[in-house]
């Protein structure tokens, strides 16, 4: 077998976010200036934490926000994501009331963008939000990824759990953030057979054994 390339092709990569949650609702029935979905209390954010966004690019970032729910296609996907990284700071609030969203689907593009920001700044606050429940495994790996990217290593663990997901979209991103973050493949192919798989799974819950002493681990 051909050794795992450093990139998925990003349709694999993003397809898994709208497979979060329920089905979107079409766009021809969406309303034209659609509110954003219903979300528990998103973490305190001082004021002064972030640069603060223009009255005018604070309308675009409610504008893009509005539009979670409501993504299907991956270029939409691709392009909310690559809009809010390229925003920067001022967009940061808005992320983070997302990524408290009780719909999966709205949190995990969240999360992805957050992720993507790769500003350390971001772990106390995303750490606050509350954890999805187990049911939602998901989403707890792309929080997981998430805060892996933003160099916060204490859910690794659930990503090395995530390399047995029934789901193969759901292995390879797993996998994906793990190879980012540590270089490391030990001979693991999200599309293996699953004996070959569980082998390389071992391997990498030894590697994550002798870390655990590690602070960035821990």
């Amino acid at each position: 077998m051909q050794p795992y390339p450093n990139r998925l092709p990003l349709a694999l990569l993003l397809g898994a976010l709208a497979a979060c949650g329920s089905t979107p609702s079409p766009r021809a029935s969406a309303p034209s200036a659609p509110s954003a979905p219903s979300a528990p209390s998103a973490p305190s954010i001082p004021p002064s934490d972030w640069i603060q966004a223009s009255p005018d690019f604070q309308r675009q970032i409610g504008d893009q926000a509005a539009r979670l729910p409501y993504l299907q296609k991956t270029e939409d996907f691709v392009g909310i994501i690559t809009w809010f990284v390229n925003a920067g700071e001022a967009a940061y609030p808005a992320l983070l009331e997302a990524a408290a969203s009780d719909d999966a689907k709205v949190a995990s593009v969240a999360l992805t963008a957050l992720g993507e920001t790769r500003d350390s700044r971001l772990v106390p606050h995303i750490q606050r939000i509350p954890w999805p429940p187990r049911e939602q495994r998901k989403l707890g790996y792309e929080r997981a990824r998430c805060l892996v990217k933003l160099g916060e290593w204490s859910s690794i663990g659930l990503l090395v759990e995530g390399l047995r997901d029934e789901e193969m979209i759901a292995r390879a991103q797993c996998f994906k953030a793990l190879y980012g973050a540590t270089n490391e493949s030990f001979g693991y192919h999200p599309q293996a057979d699953e004996s070959e798989r569980e082998q390389a799974v071992v391997r990498w819950e030894d590697w994550l054994s002798a870390r655990q002493l590690d602070p960035m681990v821990r």
